[in-house]
Parts: C-alpha cells; sequence; structure tokens
C-alpha cells in the first residue's frame, strides 16, 4: 500500500520517535540498577538480621556474665568467713540468695572449690559433693574473669537442675577474706537470655536496617534526576541527529531538484540539437569528411545520452523520489537496480508494514544504499540480498552478498582506499538506538545484520 507522509508532520513523527526510543533505553539502563540497588539492600539487611542477632546472644551473655561478677564481689564476698563453710555461715548465704539472687531468671546458686567441691548450693543436697572441674572452670578462679556455657544437664554435677529446662551456667572467681579463691555458679534460664537478646537487637536492628533503606530511598531521587539528565542529553544528541540527517535530506533535495531542472535539460536539449545537427549533415552532403563530422557529433550525442542517464542515476541516489511517493520496497528495487546494472544478481523480500513510518523507512533505506554501494564498489559480489523483517517494536534489516567478505585484509584495503561506508552505516543505526552487525558468511561472502527500534 503506497502512502505518502503529510510533509507538516515528518518533524514532529521523527522527534517523537527518537525521544520515544532515547526514554526506553535510559529505563532499560536505570530499572535494572534500581532493582539491583533493592536486592542487595535487602541482601544486605537479611545479613544485618543475622550478625545483629549473633551480636545481640554475645552482649547478652556478657551481660548475665556482668550480673554475676555483681553479684559475687558485692553480695556474696562480703559473707564469707574462714575456715569453713559452717551451718550458720550457709543460712545467712542462702537467706540473702533465697530473697535476693533467686528469681523468674536466676534458677540455682553454687559455690566451689578448687578441688571441684561444692561448698554451697541453694539445693543443701548438693553440698559437699565432689565433681571434676573442666578447663574453663578452672580458668574463672582468676577473680574478675568469668565464663557462660549452656549447661549440660546430663552430667551428673547437674543433676539438681535437670527440672529448669535449657540453662546458662555463668561462673566467676571470688576470694575469701583470707584470699583462698572459690568459683561462684550462677545458672540463668536460657529464655531469659534470649529475652535480653531480642531486646538488644530490637535496640540496634531498626538503626542499622533504616540505614540501609534510607541509603536506598535516597538512591531513588538520585537516579530519577540521573535518569532525566540522561534522557535530555540523549534528546539534544538525537535533535542534533535529526536536524544533521534533515540537513542532509535538504540538500539532497535541493541537489536532486537543481540537476534535474538545470544540467539534465541543458544537456537533453544539448543531445537532441546534436542529432538534429547530424541529421542534417548527412542529408545535405555525401562528403566523407562531412560524414565524419556527422559521426562525431552522433557520438557525441550517444555520450550526451549516457551522461544524462548517470545524472538521472545520480539523482535518484542522492534523494530517492520513490521512498516517498510509493514506499520501502519500491525504493529498495530502484536501489538493487543499479546494482544490477552492474551485473550482480538482486534479490528483495520487504515484509508489509502494520502501519507507515516514514523516518524509520528512510533510516533503512540510507542503510540499505550505503551498504549495496560497499558491495558493488569494493565486494567484486556476484549476487546480493537484501530482506527487511517487521517484529514486534523491532525491524530487522539483512543484507548479504558473496563477495570478497568482512576479513582482516579486506576491511584494511578499503579503510586504506578512503571508504568508511560501514563506519557510516554504524553510525546511522546507533544514532537511532540500534545496533547493526557486520560478519562474514561460513560459505564466503559479506552479511549486515541491523536491528532498528520501531
Amino acid at each position: 500500500m503506497n502512502q505518502q507522509a503529510p510533509k507538516g508532520i515528518s518533524l514532529a513523527r521523527n522527534t517523537a520517535f527518537l525521544s520515544l526510543v532515547t526514554h526506553k533505553g535510559n529505563r532499560r539502563l536505570i530499572v535494572p540498577y534500581l532493582l539491583a540497588g533493592v536486592i542487595v539492600t535487602v541482601l544486605l539487611a537479611i545479613v544485618g538480621v543475622v550478625v545483629s542477632r549473633s551480636s545481640a546472644d554475645s552482649e547478652a551473655l556478657r551481660n548475665k556474665a556482668r550480673i554475676t561478677e555483681v553479684v559475687a564481689s558485692s553480695v556474696i564476698e562480703p559473707l564469707l568467713t574462714e575456715p569453713k563453710f559452717d551451718a550458720q555461715q550457709i543460712d545467712r548465704i542462702d537467706g540473702v540468695v533465697h530473697r535476693g539472687v533467686l528469681d523468674t531468671e536466676v534458677v540455682r546458686v553454687k559455690m566451689w572449690t578448687a578441688d571441684g567441691t561444692i561448698v554451697y548450693s541453694d539445693f543443701r543436697e548438693a553440698i559437699g559433693h565432689k565433681f571434676e572441674l573442666d578447663t574453663a572452670d578452672r580458668n574463672a578462679f582468676t577473680r574478675g574473669k568469668s565464663s557462660a556455657k549452656v549447661t549440660n544437664l546430663s552430667d551428673a554435677e547437674n543433676y539438681s537442675e535437670q527440672g529448669f529446662g535449657e540453662l546458662i551456667s555463668v561462673y566467676t572467681g571470688v576470694v575469701t577474706p583470707k584470699g583462698t579463691p572459690l568459683l561462684f555458679e550462677m545458672y540463668f534460664r536460657h529464655s531469659a537470655v534470649e529475652a535480653d537478646a531480642k531486646q538488644i537487637s530490637r535496640q540496634f536492628l531498626p538503626v542499622g536496617v533504616g540505614a540501609l533503606v534510607l541509603l536506598q530511598l535516597i538512591q531513588f531521587p538520585l537516579m530519577w534526576i540521573l535518569s532525566r539528565r540522561l534522557t535530555k542529553r540523549d534528546r539534544e544528541k538525537t535533535e542534533l541527529t535529526r536536524y544533521a540527517l534533515d540537513a542532509t535530506g535538504a540538500a539532497s533535495r535541493r541537489i536532486a531538484s537543481d540537476l534535474h531542472d538545470g544540467v539534465v535539460q541543458d544537456l537533453v536539449a544539448i543531445n537532441y540539437s546534436l542529432i538534429s545537427n547530424a541529421s542534417k549533415l548527412q542529408a545535405i552532403s555525401p562528403l566523407i569528411t562531412v560524414q565524419n563530422i556527422a559521426r562525431e557529433i552522433e557520438g557525441a550525442g550517444v555520450a550526451t545520452r549516457q551522461a544524462i542517464q548517470s545524472l538521472r542515476s545520480l539523482i535518484v541516489d542522492i534523494y530517492p523520489p520513490s521512498l516517498h511517493e510509493e514506499g520501502l520496497e519500491m525504493a529498495l528495487t530502484d536501489l538493487l537496480a543499479t546494482a544490477a546494472a552492474r551485473g550482480l544478481t538482486t534479490t528483495l523480500h520487504v515484509a508489509e508494514a502494520s502501519e507507515a513510518n516514514f523516518e524509520q523507512d528512510e533510516l533503512i533505506y540510507r542503510v540499505a544504499q550505503e551498504a549495496v554501494r560497499n558491495t558493488v564498489q569494493h565486494a567484486h559480489a556476484k549476487s546480493i540480498q537484501v530482506a527487511v523483517e517487521r517484529k514486534p517494536h523491532m525491524t530487522v534489516l539483512t543484507i548479504a552478498d558473496d563477495g570478497v567478505g568482512s576479513n582482516t585484509v579486506a576491511m584494511s584495503k578499503v579503510q586504506r582506499s578512503g571508504h568508511f561506508g560501514l563506519n557510516i552505516i554504524r553510525d546511522v543505526v546507533e544514532s537511532a538506538n540500534g545496533e547493526v552487525v557486520f560478519s562474514s558468511l561460513a560459505a564466503g561472502g559479506f552479511l549486515l545484520t541491523a536491528h532498528i527500534p520501531s
């Protein structure tokens, strides 16, 4: 179906097309970054929760150790006498322990000698029993040094604590007035330690997670500003590209019009005049000299006709009127006709577009024009195939020939000779946020594949 774009809206359509492409391109860059930021924030928050909970557990144990040290030094040590724990001293300690130490968190209190003998326990039946102390317990005899561990309720020394559930044992050293070291032990419910850890975690975790969330929230407006700046920059770039293309198109139309209305018409007139005068000379005189002149004039007429054909081909090459008048397929047909005139076998397939997109068709034509010109001038090919495939949001242009291909030697020859057609193609396609790939065919030849956003 042949359609022609109204000249008044061509510029607006071009601007909208380029703006939409750049906006989508920036969005494709920004959105993954934001998603990555959210994912990293979530992962850091999870790590923060784990680390915070571990730190909170350690801090809760240290708190229980400090409580044990304070009770040992401030409450228990002033009650100690020498040389033995008699009934009166045990009753005195027991009264203080039951009134001020044992509660819902602390369920058992014991004191040990260095040889592992229990000299005091709020569970009287345990007093006097002797058990082997482990290394951590022996190290806790040094005053001011404490240790904490999960109570192993299966150990014989803990038989009286089995009814309390999971416990935490905290040891610290105490010293009698005469310098005898003793081991003071308090048993805390594990649930109490866990509750302290949760409370500590709740105090500090929101700060860390909140800082991460705040950092992410700050990034959103920054990325929005960056996206707008990128969009503005790309719009300026596409505007410059559009102005350059429009200026090039206007100059091409002006040159083509001037050539057609000026030089071509003059050459046509000269051609008719030469042929006419040659006929007159042949009719006037049969002399050889005049005949020779007539032949010379007739040859000049033939040369003039060839020049006219070349100029008309140049006009079509500069600005093909069939592109906007009859559509992309007809314009490409005319383009391949120039290759066919050079002896190449040509094949063309153009998928019908669902709606007209004159700016995109012009870009496709410019790419095909440059590629065909390179094939004709440099590839030494015998055939060329051009195909235009329409996809949702994308048009794919493929051009293949059976020439020398895109090997390094051939490409270097092309560049040394001053022909930078492939660079021009790349610039034109990338100006519309498209992608172009040049490659060699396995059987020999060159393949161009251009993906141009719709």
